[in-house]
């Protein structure tokens, strides 16, 4: 029927009008029929489950209150509301709703925080009772007992898995040993670790990276070979996309002796011990950390087809610190997207911390999802008019949101997939939310992931600060009939994408997708990182079997390669429209992104304020102006080459903020010194002349190592907009980039 709408219609208005038109029949905010209410429970960590669930006398868990409210929604004459208040909701087992749980009569079932409430729903252990283990170095240790985990959190900040090079540095292997199945390294980037076989070698491969566990390791002269373990030796070396290739970059992970910088972690399984370095202005007496525990902390997933578990909404809820254990014990091999290889020729789809299967009009607005050890929210399969508006996703260590079919668990990498029985997602709506710093773990994830997806709308997120593609929709690399067709793809604000990784873009798309629209977005500051590989990157990238497609009216800017839109090769150049694209168009940059009604989605979350903000300095060297230290681009860079006296660059953030953590980058290549590199302040003010001004950190006369990014943590909690670094001698200054994590309150 809507295709025959679309027809129709066609000579008359445009094919946008057509397509919102469509739209506005299959994609909606799951609302009630009436504003009535059936039924209000309340729970609080501090209740009962013997309790009556009133406001005063709450049930404890949120189990307690669904198994109460199956015995009243048969046959619903209003909402029924689980009005959630303040405090951590501990799950030890995933908390379970299926078609017993549903709304019925086109009402729907709340879980949403009471009134001024912060309910987080946690999959974390708190670890306490911390000693000081060795005091020159300023390392903590408390027993875990037989714990195991790969990411740890305090004060509800990610901490760094133990690791060198240290962050923002990579080795590069010499080349891949495929006879033999090991790598070839420097030997001066070996060492004989303590619990090697917890060691884990992490590979960049072009757009994805892997996780090889040591199994030993050999020198030979100036070369160390090292031998993965077993299940990932044979997998990695019968996988051949992403491919292998000479001098990719990689570093290691695991050991206490990697532990030599602010934050970074390490547990001795052995042990049963974690240690830990805290940040500047961190007391172990009384931070709080948390280890995940939990792999999925929700379930909303229908029996069947025929059995759908619907009308469930979450609202102002938080989602924190599930886990995922499986590449320490098989390590991870990334085929795309954090879809992983588990033997050939087979994939895998990794879990999630929110999942959904088999339902309609379920919905997750206003909530937060933070802290998660692998994709944060999935919509699987077999749903249709799944809402996700106004949320906020930080720190997750796959895809932020991940929807749709790719393949089935031990299918080929690319089966036809084109079901008529419902199994398909249909009906989307993905909208308003805030995505930061996805594919901490695994660099190949998405902001937004969309495989298989139909009749679906992406629109007016902002994703920012991603190492992979910020919005990917697609899967298949070929043309064949699939689901995949009338994707609105629309007012997007994507930025400091492709920050590690290549081979994608701001917005990625794939497979024959009729009547998908790819429009008024605002896509810029896309970078080569300095350890890229050199694959394209693109404001917005047509992959192998891309057709069907309209892109147009977006603005596409500051790409290091200067690619706007990629059209990748064998692409015929008649199978999309693409036209009318921009590097700058103030219309269209001033409708991407959040909407007024959604703007405070980011506020309390750590993000790149500095990025394509505005700077000054004291002076600079003709062609290198100061915005070139906080363009996102590792393409050039702020100096002043002469000497003279204490030159500084000062970043304008254009509002307040709480300044979390600063990073520098000095200028790389062969004629960068230490001069560079030490001797210098960084001061925060609300005064762009810095009249007055708030010493943050500082480096003195020794430099800091080449190669590295100068990273410090801010334990200053007050609000500042102008961050100025300056020399305290009257030394050449050189920043290749300036990065300045923040969040406004």
């Amino acid at each position: 029927m809507k295709k025959k709408l679309i027809s129709c219609f066609t000579v008359v208005f445009s094919w946008v009008m057509i397509f919102n038109i469509m739209l506005a029949g299959v994609v909606w905010v799951p609302t009630s029929v009436h504003a009535t209410t059936q039924a209000t429970y309340y729970v609080s960590p501090t209740g009962s489950d013997s309790n009556p669930g009133t406001s005063s006398q709450p049930f404890m868990t949120i189990e307690k209150a669904r198994d109460v409210v199956r015995t009243i929604n048969s046959n619903m004459t209003g909402d029924i509301y689980v009005k959630l208040k303040t405090g951590v909701y501990p799950v030890t087992n995933t908390i379970a709703f299926n078609e017993t749980d549903s709304g019925t009569n086109g009402y729907n079932i709340y879980y949403q925080a009471d009134t001024n409430a912060n309910p987080i729903i946690s999959g974390g252990q708190k670890i306490t009772n911390w000693t000081l283990h060795d005091g020159a170095n300023n390392v903590y240790k408390a027993s875990v007992g037989t714990l195991n985990f790969r990411q740890l959190y305090v004060n509800g900040k990610p901490a760094v898995r133990s690791r060198t090079p240290n962050t923002g540095k990579y080795n590069k292997l010499l080349s891949w040993d495929t006879t033999n199945k090991r790598i070839q390294i420097n030997a001066s980037e070996y060492s004989s670790w303590g619990n090697l076989n917890q060691v884990e070698m992490v590979v960049q491969k072009y757009w994805g990276n892997d996780y090889l566990r040591i199994g030993s390791a050999t020198t030979v002269g100036s070369a160390v070979y090292v031998t993965p373990q077993s299940t990932e030796q044979t997998r990695e070396f019968v996988n051949v996309n992403p491919q292998k290739a000479n001098n990719q970059p990689y570093h290691f992970e695991n050991a206490y002796e990697f532990i030599d910088q602010e934050s970074e972690w390490y547990v001795d399984t052995s042990a049963q011990t974690l240690y830990y370095k805290p940040r500047n202005g961190e007391n172990m007496s009384s931070v709080e950390v948390y280890v995940p525990t939990v792999q999925t902390l929700v379930s909303i997933q229908g029996s069947d087809l025929n059995h759908l578990a619907s009308n469930i909404v979450f609202d102002h809820v938080t989602f924190q610190h599930s886990t995922w254990m499986l590449p320490s014990s098989e390590g991870y091999i990334e085929i795309q997207s954090q879809q992983y290889y588990n033997g050939l020729p087979y994939k895998q789809r990794p879990p999630a911390a929110v999942y959904l299967k088999n339902g309609s009009n379920n919905s997750f607005s206003n909530c937060t999802f933070s802290n998660m050890g692998s994709v944060a929210l999935d919509v699987h399969r077999g749903e249709s008019n799944t809402s996700i508006v106004g949320n906020k996703f930080n720190d997750i260590a796959g895809n932020g949101i991940m929807i749709g079919v790719f393949e089935d668990s031990g299918t080929h990498y690319n089966p036809p997939y084109n079901p008529t029985n419902g199994d398909a997602v249909t009906g989307a709506l993905i909208n308003n939310n805030f995505i930061t710093r996805v594919g901490q773990s695994y660099y190949g994830a998405a902001g937004i992931l969309a495989g298989y997806i139909g009749n679906s709308e992406i629109s007016n997120n902002e994703v920012v600060d991603t190492p992979w593609s910020g919005i990917s929709v697609g899967w298949g690399w070929n043309t064949n009939p699939s689901p995949l067709q009338n994707i609105l793809v629309q007012n997007n604000h994507i930025y400091n994408a492709m920050n590690l990784l290549c081979d994608g873009g701001g917005i990625y798309m794939v497979h024959y997708q009729p009547g998908t629209q790819v429009t008024n977005n605002y896509i810029h500051q896309l970078s080569y990182s300095l350890y890229s590989q050199l694959n394209p990157i693109a404001g917005i990238y047509l992959d192998m079997g891309s057709k069907g497609m309209t892109v147009e009216n977006n603005v596409l800017s500051g790409t290091s390669n200067g690619n706007q839109v990629f059209v990748q090769t064998g692409v015929p150049s008649g199978d999309n429209t693409i036209a009318n694209n921009y590097t700058d168009n103030d219309t269209i940059e001033n409708s991407a992104g959040l909407t007024s009604s959604y703007i405070d989605v980011r506020r309390g979350v750590d993000y790149n304020a500095s990025v394509s903000k505005s700077a000054t300095a004291s002076t600079y060297d003709s062609g290198h102006p100061p915005f070139y230290a906080i363009d996102g681009t590792n393409a050039d860079y702020w100096g002043v080459g002469t000497a003279g006296l204490y030159p500084w660059h000062q970043t304008d953030l254009g509002k307040a903020y709480i300044i979390n953590q600063i990073q520098l980058f000095s200028r790389a290549g062969t004629s960068a010194n230490d001069l560079y590199r030490k001797n210098f302040e960084v001061r925060a003010s609300n005064d762009p002349t810095f009249s007055t001004s708030t010493l943050l950190d500082s480096q003195g006369a020794t430099a800091w190592p080449a190669g590295e990014a100068w990273i410090k943590n801010i334990a200053d909690t007050n609000e500042y907009r102008y961050i100025r670094v300056i020399k305290t001698d009257s030394s050449t200054f050189y920043l290749n980039e300036v990065i300045i994590f923040g969040r406004e309150q």
